[in-house]
């Protein structure tokens, strides 16, 4: 029921998309790309990929050293894993995958993975009501009205992580409690430690300011990445533009959709590059190669983190035991 209520939502944001959409303008647009502008705009992609393996190193740390190039692969096998499942759930894979790989709990890599999620929309909250007190630019009339829960959700986030941050976990009166059922809830105890350990990731000094200078980093590549999008389809959007742009999508990215996000971008691409005299051929034009380079860089480089690992983890795999053989007895 919920996929089928995901995929009737990215319909119906598609449909209102396309509603004055032209082929003929839409190719038009796409066929004057410059190649130059695309190669750039995919290393600029890789870049920030390259750094959001680096900001979730920065919290696994907090557990215990994980091979960097572990890190790197299996986040990009849950961008993979998002860009092609729904509800996120390469979110979970990529928990599931450190978990194997790396020896870390998988319960705290999750609860880390929950801290980028909560610090990336409240960054991009931060972004969307600076441009609309500072910069003068207006929101489209959904977001304009959306804003305001959406920032309500994203204090009640970020004062929910703080205080399970602070919050010490009184459980030892589960220690009287014998038989199967005190196994039971020690081992859950163990799980709500571990998870509460994740969420305190950050609350030491030196790594909450590389995860914060590694946060700014990441948003800045993808802000330098639309604007080389825009660069590549010859449309050359403002830097106010594309910050507003790429803080409409990573928030909309939350909404229920079809994996890839399908409906979902394009009706942002168009609600929010309209108003700026982008017509909605020129904004799904756009929105179309922003994917297209997207799904690009994550597929290239997460079916090579994938092999890396399936073909690492049978290196690892020990050799089967030689089975001794007794000698063969002399015949009688």
């Amino acid at each position: 029921m919920p996929g089928l209520l995901s995929l009737g939502l990215s319909l119906a944001l598609l449909a209102i998309a396309l509603r004055s959409f032209q082929w003929d303008e839409f190719t038009t647009v796409l066929g004057r790309t410059v190649l130059a502008e695309v190669v750039q705009g995919l290393l600029v992609l890789t870049g920030s990929f390259l750094l959001r393996g680096l900001r979730w190193q920065v919290l696994l740390s907090a557990d215990r050293s994980a091979p960097p190039l572990q890190v790197l692969a299996t986040t990009m096998v849950g961008y993979l894993g998002n860009d092609f499942l729904p509800a996120r759930s390469g979110d979970v894979i990529r928990a599931l995958a450190i978990g194997q790989y790396a020896g870390i709990s998988r319960l705290f890599a999750l609860a880390t993975i929950l801290v980028e999620r909560v610090v990336d929309a409240a960054v991009l909250v931060l972004l969307a009501v600076g441009l609309v007190l500072f910069a003068g630019l207006g929101l489209p009339p959904w977001a304009h009205s959306a804003l305001p829960l959406v920032v309500l959700v994203v204090l009640l986030g970020l004062g929910g992580l703080l205080l399970a941050a602070r919050l010490r976990l009184s459980l030892g009166a589960l220690n009287q409690i014998g038989g199967r059922a005190g196994a039971l809830l020690v081992v859950l105890r163990q799980q709500a430690y571990a998870f509460q350990a994740g969420i305190q990731a950050f609350n030491q000094p030196r790594r909450l300011l590389l995860f914060a200078l590694l946060t700014g980093a990441i948003w800045t590549c993808d802000i330098f990445f639309a604007l080389q999008v825009s660069e590549a389809v010859q449309l050359s959007l403002s830097v106010p533009q594309a910050v507003l742009l790429i803080a409409a999508l990573g928030l909309a990215s939350a909404v229920p959709s079809t994996p890839g996000y399908v409906g979902v971008y394009q009706f942002v691409a168009v609600t929010v590059l309209g108003p700026f005299g982008y017509s909605v051929s020129e904004a799904i034009a756009y929105i179309a190669a922003f994917q297209a380079l997207s799904y690009a860089i994550v597929i290239w480089w997460g079916g090579l983190a994938l092999g890396w690992l399936q073909w690492g983890s049978w290196l690892r795999r020990p050799m089967p035991a030689v089975e001794e053989v007794e000698p063969a007895r002399p015949l009688r």
